[in-house]
């Protein structure tokens, strides 16, 4: 157990945005069930008794939220690219997202944790043609992207028209 003023959310941009909707589902499971999954933490370092949250980040705004005092946790001793491995896999773990927002974990575990291909799709346990096609829809056009994201064209649709003029 530690307490949430130890915690703070990653210093790596892709880790510490939080989702509000994961946010408000996470304080009504925590109701429900009174049990909060532990988060995964790694030091701070530099500081003593800081922590940044590797993952988890929307469960301890929710334990925050919820004036809860201490959280259960797993310290994990990681470099900056093994925290975003396990942060982003996790994000993937965790259920169903936008292909959008799937594209960009896959691209930020490419740039950020400088994976390959090949890495990411061993990670997430998808193929590599997979992984690659989906970080091309991030290059179609804005109004393409707008359409898939209100869910007026599918994954499927805009993997079809990478190859369109």
């Amino acid at each position: 157990m530690m307490p949430t003023d130890a915690l703070r959310a990653s210093r790596l941009s892709a880790i510490g945005k939080a989702n509000e909707t994961e946010i408000q589902n996470v304080l009504d499971n925590w109701r429900d069930a009174r049990s909060l999954e532990p988060l995964v933490v790694r030091p701070v370092a530099g500081e003593r008794n800081a922590f940044e949250v590797i993952a988890g980040v929307e469960r301890w705004y929710a334990a925050r939220r919820a004036h809860v005092r201490e959280v259960p946790v797993i310290l994990h001793e990681a470099s900056d690219d093994e925290a975003i491995r396990l942060a982003m896999s996790m994000r993937l773990k965790r259920g169903p997202m936008s292909p959008l927002a799937e594209a960009n974990t896959y691209l930020s575990l490419m740039s950020e944790a400088h994976m390959s291909t090949e890495q990411v799709a061993r990670l997430v346990g998808k193929p590599p043609a997979h992984i690659a096609t989906m970080v091309r829809v991030l290059n179609l056009p804005r109004s393409v992207r707008q359409m898939l994201e209100r869910g007026e064209i599918t994954a499927l649709h805009a993997r079809a028209l990478l190859d369109a003029p």
